[in-house]
Protein backbone atom coordinates (compact mmCIF):
# COMPACT_ATOMS: atom_id res chain seq x y z
CA UNK A 1 0.00 0.00 0.00
CA UNK A 2 1.36 3.41 -0.97
CA UNK A 3 2.23 5.86 1.78
CA UNK A 4 1.41 9.57 1.68
CA UNK A 5 4.88 10.52 0.48
CA UNK A 6 4.68 8.22 -2.54
CA UNK A 7 1.25 9.57 -3.44
CA UNK A 8 2.53 13.15 -3.31
CA UNK A 9 5.54 12.30 -5.48
CA UNK A 10 3.34 10.57 -8.06
CA UNK A 11 0.97 13.54 -8.07
CA UNK A 12 3.91 15.87 -8.67
CA UNK A 13 5.21 13.78 -11.57
CA UNK A 14 1.71 13.69 -13.10
CA UNK A 15 1.40 17.46 -12.85
CA UNK A 16 4.84 17.96 -14.38
CA UNK A 17 3.97 15.71 -17.31
CA UNK A 18 0.71 17.61 -17.82
CA UNK A 19 2.63 20.87 -17.62
CA UNK A 20 5.03 19.73 -20.34
CA UNK A 21 2.08 18.74 -22.54
CA UNK A 22 0.37 22.07 -21.85
CA UNK A 23 3.51 24.05 -22.63
CA UNK A 24 3.91 22.18 -25.91
CA UNK A 25 0.26 22.77 -26.87
CA UNK A 26 0.46 26.50 -26.06
CA UNK A 27 3.68 26.96 -28.01
CA UNK A 28 2.30 25.04 -31.01
CA UNK A 29 -0.70 27.37 -31.10
CA UNK A 30 1.46 30.47 -30.79
CA UNK A 31 3.95 29.20 -33.39
CA UNK A 32 1.15 28.29 -35.80
CA UNK A 33 -0.82 31.53 -35.69
CA UNK A 34 1.49 34.19 -34.26
CA UNK A 35 4.21 35.75 -36.36
CA UNK A 36 7.44 37.21 -34.99
CA UNK A 37 7.17 38.75 -31.54
CA UNK A 38 6.19 42.46 -31.70
CA UNK A 39 8.87 45.00 -30.75
CA UNK A 40 8.92 46.33 -27.18
CA UNK A 41 7.51 49.68 -28.26
CA UNK A 42 6.40 50.81 -24.81
CA UNK A 43 10.01 50.89 -23.65
CA UNK A 44 10.69 53.43 -26.39
CA UNK A 45 7.52 55.28 -25.37
CA UNK A 46 8.84 55.62 -21.80
CA UNK A 47 12.25 56.71 -23.05
CA UNK A 48 10.59 59.46 -25.08
CA UNK A 49 8.52 60.52 -22.08
CA UNK A 50 11.64 60.59 -19.90
CA UNK A 51 13.18 63.02 -22.40
CA UNK A 52 10.12 65.24 -21.98
CA UNK A 53 10.59 65.02 -18.19
CA UNK A 54 14.15 66.25 -18.57
CA UNK A 55 13.07 69.12 -20.81
CA UNK A 56 10.08 70.43 -18.87
CA UNK A 57 10.78 69.25 -15.33
CA UNK A 58 9.76 65.95 -13.76
CA UNK A 59 6.85 67.40 -11.76
CA UNK A 60 5.40 69.30 -14.71
CA UNK A 61 4.66 66.38 -17.05
CA UNK A 62 1.69 64.20 -16.27
CA UNK A 63 1.61 60.47 -16.99
CA UNK A 64 -1.30 58.02 -17.32
CA UNK A 65 -0.02 56.14 -14.26
CA UNK A 66 0.71 56.84 -10.57
CA UNK A 67 4.17 58.21 -9.81
CA UNK A 68 6.19 55.26 -8.47
CA UNK A 69 7.18 53.65 -11.77
CA UNK A 70 7.70 56.94 -13.69
CA UNK A 71 10.04 58.04 -10.89
CA UNK A 72 12.01 54.78 -11.01
CA UNK A 73 12.24 54.86 -14.79
CA UNK A 74 13.31 58.50 -14.88
CA UNK A 75 16.11 57.74 -12.41
CA UNK A 76 17.34 54.78 -14.49
CA UNK A 77 17.03 56.81 -17.69
CA UNK A 78 19.11 59.58 -16.10
CA UNK A 79 22.07 57.35 -15.21
CA UNK A 80 22.05 54.72 -17.97
CA UNK A 81 22.88 55.17 -21.67
CA UNK A 82 19.91 54.94 -24.02
CA UNK A 83 21.22 51.69 -25.55
CA UNK A 84 21.16 50.01 -22.13
CA UNK A 85 17.53 50.77 -21.25
CA UNK A 86 15.94 47.80 -23.01
CA UNK A 87 18.47 45.23 -21.69
CA UNK A 88 18.02 46.64 -18.18
CA UNK A 89 14.23 46.48 -18.61
CA UNK A 90 14.43 42.82 -19.69
CA UNK A 91 16.76 41.96 -16.82
CA UNK A 92 14.35 43.60 -14.36
CA UNK A 93 11.48 41.58 -15.86
CA UNK A 94 13.45 38.39 -15.31
CA UNK A 95 14.21 39.30 -11.70
CA UNK A 96 10.57 40.24 -11.04
CA UNK A 97 9.40 36.94 -12.52
CA UNK A 98 11.76 34.99 -10.27
CA UNK A 99 10.67 37.07 -7.28
CA UNK A 100 7.00 36.36 -8.05
CA UNK A 101 7.74 32.64 -8.41
CA UNK A 102 9.43 32.69 -4.98
CA UNK A 103 6.46 34.54 -3.46
CA UNK A 104 4.01 32.08 -5.06
CA UNK A 105 6.01 29.22 -3.54
CA UNK A 106 5.95 30.90 -0.12
CA UNK A 107 2.22 31.66 -0.30
CA UNK A 108 1.31 28.08 -1.21
CA UNK A 109 3.42 26.80 1.68
CA UNK A 110 1.48 29.09 4.02
CA UNK A 111 -1.83 27.58 2.88
CA UNK A 112 -1.23 23.90 3.67
CA UNK A 113 -0.71 21.93 6.88
CA UNK A 114 1.39 19.11 5.48
CA UNK A 115 4.87 20.47 4.84
CA UNK A 116 5.84 17.88 2.21
CA UNK A 117 2.65 18.43 0.26
CA UNK A 118 3.04 22.19 0.69
CA UNK A 119 6.57 22.11 -0.72
CA UNK A 120 5.54 20.06 -3.74
CA UNK A 121 2.47 22.21 -4.39
CA UNK A 122 4.51 25.40 -4.02
CA UNK A 123 7.11 24.21 -6.50
CA UNK A 124 4.41 23.17 -8.98
CA UNK A 125 2.68 26.55 -8.64
CA UNK A 126 5.95 28.45 -9.17
CA UNK A 127 6.91 26.32 -12.18
CA UNK A 128 3.43 26.69 -13.71
CA UNK A 129 3.63 30.47 -13.35
CA UNK A 130 7.07 30.69 -14.95
CA UNK A 131 6.05 28.29 -17.72
CA UNK A 132 3.00 30.31 -18.75
CA UNK A 133 5.04 33.52 -18.78
CA UNK A 134 7.62 32.08 -21.20
CA UNK A 135 5.83 32.81 -24.49
CA UNK A 136 8.38 34.42 -26.85
CA UNK A 137 6.04 34.39 -29.87
CA UNK A 138 3.05 35.82 -28.05
CA UNK A 139 1.36 38.99 -29.31
CA UNK A 140 0.66 39.61 -25.62
CA UNK A 141 4.24 40.30 -24.63
CA UNK A 142 5.14 38.13 -21.62
CA UNK A 143 8.29 37.16 -19.77
CA UNK A 144 11.47 39.21 -20.27
CA UNK A 145 9.87 40.68 -23.41
CA UNK A 146 7.04 42.33 -21.46
CA UNK A 147 7.09 46.02 -22.40
CA UNK A 148 4.64 47.13 -19.71
CA UNK A 149 5.68 47.58 -16.07
CA UNK A 150 2.90 45.47 -14.54
CA UNK A 151 5.24 42.80 -13.18
CA UNK A 152 6.34 45.37 -10.57
CA UNK A 153 2.92 46.07 -8.97
CA UNK A 154 2.02 42.36 -9.32
CA UNK A 155 5.14 41.47 -7.34
CA UNK A 156 4.32 44.13 -4.74
CA UNK A 157 0.80 42.70 -4.40
CA UNK A 158 2.15 39.21 -3.74
CA UNK A 159 4.68 40.52 -1.21
CA UNK A 160 2.02 42.49 0.65
CA UNK A 161 -0.30 39.47 0.66
CA UNK A 162 2.44 37.24 2.08
CA UNK A 163 3.13 39.75 4.85
CA UNK A 164 -0.61 39.94 5.58
CA UNK A 165 -1.04 36.17 5.98
CA UNK A 166 2.08 36.06 8.19
CA UNK A 167 0.57 38.63 10.55
CA UNK A 168 2.85 41.55 9.62
CA UNK A 169 -0.07 43.87 9.02
CA UNK A 170 1.66 47.26 9.14
CA UNK A 171 4.43 46.20 6.77
CA UNK A 172 1.81 44.73 4.46
CA UNK A 173 -0.19 47.98 4.49
CA UNK A 174 2.92 50.03 3.70
CA UNK A 175 3.74 47.77 0.75
CA UNK A 176 0.09 47.88 -0.36
CA UNK A 177 0.24 51.69 -0.42
CA UNK A 178 3.39 51.61 -2.53
CA UNK A 179 1.66 49.15 -4.87
CA UNK A 180 -1.39 51.40 -5.24
CA UNK A 181 0.87 54.28 -6.20
CA UNK A 182 2.50 52.03 -8.80
CA UNK A 183 -0.77 50.80 -10.32
CA UNK A 184 -4.21 50.68 -8.76
CA UNK A 185 -4.91 46.95 -8.53
CA UNK A 186 -2.89 46.13 -5.33
CA UNK A 187 -5.72 48.01 -3.56
CA UNK A 188 -7.66 44.70 -3.62
CA UNK A 189 -5.77 43.84 -0.42
CA UNK A 190 -7.75 46.46 1.51
CA UNK A 191 -11.06 44.53 1.39
CA UNK A 192 -9.06 41.36 2.11
CA UNK A 193 -7.72 43.05 5.25
CA UNK A 194 -11.21 44.12 6.34
CA UNK A 195 -12.50 40.55 6.11
CA UNK A 196 -9.48 38.76 7.59
CA UNK A 197 -8.57 41.29 10.32
CA UNK A 198 -11.99 42.65 11.26
CA UNK A 199 -13.30 46.18 10.78
CA UNK A 200 -11.16 47.91 13.42
CA UNK A 201 -7.82 46.48 12.29
CA UNK A 202 -9.01 46.64 8.69
CA UNK A 203 -9.53 50.39 9.06
CA UNK A 204 -6.05 50.69 10.54
CA UNK A 205 -4.65 48.76 7.56
CA UNK A 206 -6.48 51.01 5.11
CA UNK A 207 -5.32 54.09 7.02
CA UNK A 208 -1.67 53.09 6.82
CA UNK A 209 -1.97 52.33 3.08
CA UNK A 210 -3.71 55.68 2.51
CA UNK A 211 -1.02 57.52 4.49
CA UNK A 212 1.68 55.96 2.29
CA UNK A 213 -0.24 57.04 -0.83
CA UNK A 214 -0.51 60.61 0.48
CA UNK A 215 3.20 60.68 1.38
CA UNK A 216 4.18 59.57 -2.14
CA UNK A 217 1.75 61.98 -3.80
CA UNK A 218 2.63 64.99 -1.61
CA UNK A 219 5.72 66.22 -3.54
CA UNK A 220 3.78 66.09 -6.80
CA UNK A 221 0.76 67.88 -5.33
CA UNK A 222 2.99 70.59 -3.86
CA UNK A 223 5.03 71.07 -7.04
CA UNK A 224 2.16 71.07 -9.56
CA UNK A 225 -1.18 69.79 -8.33
CA UNK A 226 -3.04 70.47 -11.59
CA UNK A 227 -0.62 68.39 -13.64
CA UNK A 228 -0.59 65.56 -11.09
CA UNK A 229 -4.38 65.44 -10.87
CA UNK A 230 -4.55 65.20 -14.66
CA UNK A 231 -3.95 61.46 -14.26
CA UNK A 232 -7.28 60.63 -12.54
CA UNK A 233 -9.11 63.17 -14.72
CA UNK A 234 -7.80 61.52 -17.88
CA UNK A 235 -8.55 58.05 -16.52
CA UNK A 236 -12.16 59.07 -15.83
CA UNK A 237 -12.61 60.38 -19.38
CA UNK A 238 -10.73 57.61 -21.17
CA UNK A 239 -12.80 55.67 -23.67
CA UNK A 240 -13.47 51.97 -22.88
CA UNK A 241 -11.03 49.56 -24.48
CA UNK A 242 -10.82 45.81 -25.10
CA UNK A 243 -13.73 45.06 -22.78
CA UNK A 244 -17.42 44.29 -22.85
CA UNK A 245 -17.99 47.98 -22.09
CA UNK A 246 -16.11 48.88 -25.27
CA UNK A 247 -18.41 46.57 -27.25
CA UNK A 248 -21.47 48.31 -25.82
CA UNK A 249 -20.19 51.87 -26.14
CA UNK A 250 -20.62 54.17 -29.13
CA UNK A 251 -17.89 53.88 -31.72
CA UNK A 252 -17.33 50.15 -31.15
CA UNK A 253 -17.17 49.59 -34.90
CA UNK A 254 -13.92 51.50 -35.17
CA UNK A 255 -10.91 49.45 -36.16
CA UNK A 256 -8.86 50.06 -33.04
CA UNK A 257 -11.00 50.68 -29.94
CA UNK A 258 -8.10 50.35 -27.53
CA UNK A 259 -7.39 53.71 -25.89
CA UNK A 260 -7.12 57.41 -26.58
CA UNK A 261 -3.47 57.47 -25.58
CA UNK A 262 -0.82 58.70 -28.04
CA UNK A 263 1.26 55.71 -29.08
CA UNK A 264 3.66 57.37 -31.50
CA UNK A 265 7.09 57.50 -29.83
CA UNK A 266 7.89 61.02 -31.02
CA UNK A 267 8.73 63.82 -28.55
CA UNK A 268 6.43 66.38 -30.17
CA UNK A 269 3.43 64.03 -29.87
CA UNK A 270 4.18 63.20 -26.24
CA UNK A 271 4.70 66.87 -25.41
CA UNK A 272 1.43 67.83 -27.10
CA UNK A 273 -0.54 65.52 -24.82
CA UNK A 274 1.38 65.37 -21.54
CA UNK A 275 3.00 68.73 -20.88
CA UNK A 276 -0.32 70.55 -20.52
CA UNK A 277 -2.64 69.55 -17.71
CA UNK A 278 -5.54 67.46 -18.99
CA UNK A 279 -8.35 68.08 -19.82
CA UNK A 280 -8.33 71.86 -19.41
CA UNK A 281 -5.92 72.56 -22.25
CA UNK A 282 -5.44 69.18 -23.94
CA UNK A 283 -8.30 67.77 -26.01
CA UNK A 284 -8.26 64.02 -26.68
CA UNK A 285 -11.76 64.09 -28.17
CA UNK A 286 -13.43 61.98 -25.52
CA UNK A 287 -17.20 61.40 -25.90
CA UNK A 288 -19.07 63.08 -23.03
CA UNK A 289 -20.93 59.90 -22.01
CA UNK A 290 -17.67 58.13 -21.17
CA UNK A 291 -17.41 59.86 -17.80
CA UNK A 292 -20.80 58.41 -16.89
CA UNK A 293 -19.59 54.95 -17.95
CA UNK A 294 -16.53 55.38 -15.72
CA UNK A 295 -18.82 56.14 -12.78
CA UNK A 296 -20.95 53.10 -13.63
CA UNK A 297 -18.01 50.68 -13.84
CA UNK A 298 -16.43 52.08 -10.68
CA UNK A 299 -19.77 51.85 -8.87
CA UNK A 300 -20.34 48.25 -9.92
CA UNK A 301 -16.84 47.25 -8.89
CA UNK A 302 -17.32 48.85 -5.48
CA UNK A 303 -20.79 47.37 -5.02
CA UNK A 304 -19.79 43.79 -5.82
CA UNK A 305 -16.67 44.13 -3.65
CA UNK A 306 -18.73 45.37 -0.69
CA UNK A 307 -21.35 42.64 -1.10
CA UNK A 308 -18.70 39.91 -1.34
CA UNK A 309 -16.82 41.33 1.66
CA UNK A 310 -20.05 41.48 3.71
CA UNK A 311 -20.94 37.83 3.12
CA UNK A 312 -17.37 36.68 3.65
CA UNK A 313 -17.14 38.62 6.92
CA UNK A 314 -20.38 37.02 8.13
CA UNK A 315 -19.01 33.58 7.33
CA UNK A 316 -15.82 34.36 9.22
CA UNK A 317 -17.73 35.47 12.33
CA UNK A 318 -19.70 32.20 12.32
CA UNK A 319 -16.47 30.20 12.27
CA UNK A 320 -14.38 31.38 15.24
CA UNK A 321 -11.87 28.51 15.05
CA UNK A 322 -8.46 29.96 14.23
CA UNK A 323 -6.41 27.97 11.72
CA UNK A 324 -3.50 29.92 10.23
CA UNK A 325 -3.31 27.72 7.15
CA UNK A 326 -7.05 27.96 6.53
CA UNK A 327 -6.89 31.72 7.02
CA UNK A 328 -3.99 31.98 4.58
CA UNK A 329 -5.97 29.98 2.01
CA UNK A 330 -8.94 32.26 2.51
CA UNK A 331 -6.82 35.40 2.16
CA UNK A 332 -5.32 34.15 -1.11
CA UNK A 333 -8.75 33.20 -2.42
CA UNK A 334 -10.16 36.59 -1.44
CA UNK A 335 -7.31 38.48 -3.08
CA UNK A 336 -7.98 36.59 -6.31
CA UNK A 337 -11.76 37.09 -5.99
CA UNK A 338 -11.55 40.86 -5.47
CA UNK A 339 -8.98 41.20 -8.25
CA UNK A 340 -11.28 39.31 -10.63
CA UNK A 341 -14.19 41.55 -9.64
CA UNK A 342 -12.02 44.52 -10.56
CA UNK A 343 -11.12 42.97 -13.92
CA UNK A 344 -14.67 41.88 -14.74
CA UNK A 345 -16.13 45.34 -14.18
CA UNK A 346 -13.16 47.36 -15.39
CA UNK A 347 -13.96 49.84 -18.13
CA UNK A 348 -10.86 48.70 -19.99
CA UNK A 349 -8.91 45.46 -20.12
CA UNK A 350 -5.60 45.37 -21.92
CA UNK A 351 -4.60 41.81 -22.81
CA UNK A 352 -1.49 41.98 -20.64
CA UNK A 353 -3.69 42.48 -17.55
CA UNK A 354 -3.66 38.68 -17.33
CA UNK A 355 -0.34 39.07 -15.47
CA UNK A 356 -2.28 40.65 -12.59
CA UNK A 357 -4.29 37.50 -11.94
CA UNK A 358 -1.89 34.79 -13.15
CA UNK A 359 0.17 34.54 -9.92
CA UNK A 360 -2.92 34.23 -7.70
CA UNK A 361 -4.50 31.72 -10.08
CA UNK A 362 -1.35 29.61 -9.78
CA UNK A 363 -1.58 29.89 -5.98
CA UNK A 364 -5.25 28.87 -5.94
CA UNK A 365 -4.71 26.04 -8.47
CA UNK A 366 -1.08 24.91 -8.10
CA UNK A 367 0.32 22.87 -10.96
CA UNK A 368 -1.37 21.87 -14.19
CA UNK A 369 -4.83 23.41 -13.42
CA UNK A 370 -3.30 26.83 -12.78
CA UNK A 371 -1.18 26.60 -15.91
CA UNK A 372 -4.23 25.55 -17.95
CA UNK A 373 -6.33 28.50 -16.74
CA UNK A 374 -3.54 30.99 -17.37
CA UNK A 375 -2.82 29.35 -20.72
CA UNK A 376 -6.46 29.85 -21.74
CA UNK A 377 -6.14 33.56 -20.91
CA UNK A 378 -2.94 33.76 -23.00
CA UNK A 379 -4.68 32.08 -25.95
CA UNK A 380 -7.69 34.38 -25.64
CA UNK A 381 -5.44 37.44 -25.48
CA UNK A 382 -3.55 36.35 -28.58
CA UNK A 383 -6.76 35.45 -30.41
CA UNK A 384 -8.19 38.85 -29.58
CA UNK A 385 -5.12 40.60 -30.95
CA UNK A 386 -5.22 38.38 -34.04
CA UNK A 387 -8.70 39.71 -34.67
CA UNK A 388 -7.63 43.25 -33.94
CA UNK A 389 -4.69 43.03 -36.32
CA UNK A 390 -6.48 40.99 -38.96
CA UNK A 391 -7.69 43.98 -40.93
CA UNK A 392 -4.17 45.37 -41.31
CA UNK A 393 -2.56 42.08 -42.35
CA UNK A 394 -2.99 42.63 -46.07
CA UNK A 395 -0.81 45.73 -45.70
CA UNK A 396 1.76 43.76 -43.70
CA UNK A 397 1.81 40.97 -46.29
CA UNK A 398 2.30 43.45 -49.12
CA UNK A 399 5.12 45.12 -47.20
CA UNK A 400 6.78 41.75 -46.52
CA UNK A 401 6.66 40.90 -50.22
CA UNK A 402 8.33 44.20 -51.09
CA UNK A 403 10.99 43.70 -48.44
CA UNK A 404 11.56 40.08 -49.37
CA UNK A 405 10.41 38.78 -45.97
CA UNK A 406 8.75 35.50 -45.05
CA UNK A 407 4.99 35.98 -45.46
CA UNK A 408 3.86 32.47 -44.49
CA UNK A 409 2.97 33.33 -40.89
CA UNK A 410 1.18 36.50 -41.95
CA UNK A 411 -0.81 34.56 -44.54
CA UNK A 412 -1.69 31.97 -41.89
CA UNK A 413 -2.87 34.81 -39.66
CA UNK A 414 -5.24 36.09 -42.29
CA UNK A 415 -6.54 32.65 -43.25
CA UNK A 416 -7.22 31.82 -39.60
CA UNK A 417 -9.09 35.09 -39.06
CA UNK A 418 -11.16 34.94 -42.22
CA UNK A 419 -12.37 31.41 -41.50
CA UNK A 420 -14.59 33.04 -38.85
CA UNK A 421 -15.80 35.72 -41.23
CA UNK A 422 -14.63 39.24 -40.47
CA UNK A 423 -11.39 39.27 -38.46
CA UNK A 424 -13.04 41.75 -36.15
CA UNK A 425 -15.59 39.12 -35.08
CA UNK A 426 -12.68 37.19 -33.58
CA UNK A 427 -11.72 40.25 -31.54
CA UNK A 428 -15.11 40.66 -29.85
CA UNK A 429 -15.74 36.94 -29.35
CA UNK A 430 -12.43 36.61 -27.54
CA UNK A 431 -13.32 39.50 -25.23
CA UNK A 432 -16.69 37.97 -24.30
CA UNK A 433 -15.20 34.52 -23.72
CA UNK A 434 -12.48 36.00 -21.51
CA UNK A 435 -15.12 37.94 -19.57
CA UNK A 436 -17.09 34.72 -18.95
CA UNK A 437 -13.91 32.86 -17.97
CA UNK A 438 -13.04 35.49 -15.35
CA UNK A 439 -16.58 35.33 -13.95
CA UNK A 440 -16.36 31.54 -13.73
CA UNK A 441 -13.05 31.62 -11.85
CA UNK A 442 -14.40 34.30 -9.51
CA UNK A 443 -17.53 32.22 -8.90
CA UNK A 444 -15.48 29.18 -7.88
CA UNK A 445 -13.44 31.31 -5.47
CA UNK A 446 -16.56 32.77 -3.88
CA UNK A 447 -18.20 29.35 -3.59
CA UNK A 448 -15.10 27.91 -1.93
CA UNK A 449 -14.94 30.79 0.54
CA UNK A 450 -18.61 30.72 1.49
CA UNK A 451 -18.59 26.94 1.81
CA UNK A 452 -15.38 27.11 3.84
CA UNK A 453 -13.89 24.62 1.39
CA UNK A 454 -10.39 24.79 2.75
CA UNK A 455 -8.76 22.30 0.40
CA UNK A 456 -6.55 23.68 -2.31
CA UNK A 457 -7.49 22.56 -5.80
Amino acid sequence: MENASEIIHKRTITHLLLLVAGIAALQVFLHRYVAARPPMQNVQWWQTLAGVFAKHGFFHVWTPYPPVFPSIFYFVHSIAPASAIQPVWMACNAMLLLAQAALIFALVRETQNDRLRATHSGLLAAVAFLAVMMAPRSLVLLGPWMDQFDYLPACILLGALLLLVRGKHTASAVLCGIGIMTKLFPAVLIPVAFVTLGWKRGLAYAGVAAAVCVAIAAPFLIADADTFLSTPRWSAARIPWESTWAWMSPGRGTRYPVANLPDIPAPQVIEQHFVLAWPAECDLDTPPNVVHMHLLTTGLTAAFTLVAAFFLARRRRRDPVYDPHANARSACRMALLFLLILLVFSKGFSSYFLVWAAPLICVAYPGAPGFALCGVLVVLGNTQLLGLLGESLNIAIARSKVEGGDIRNLADYLNFCTRLGSPYVLFWRSIWVRWLALIAIAGFQLYGLLARSETTE
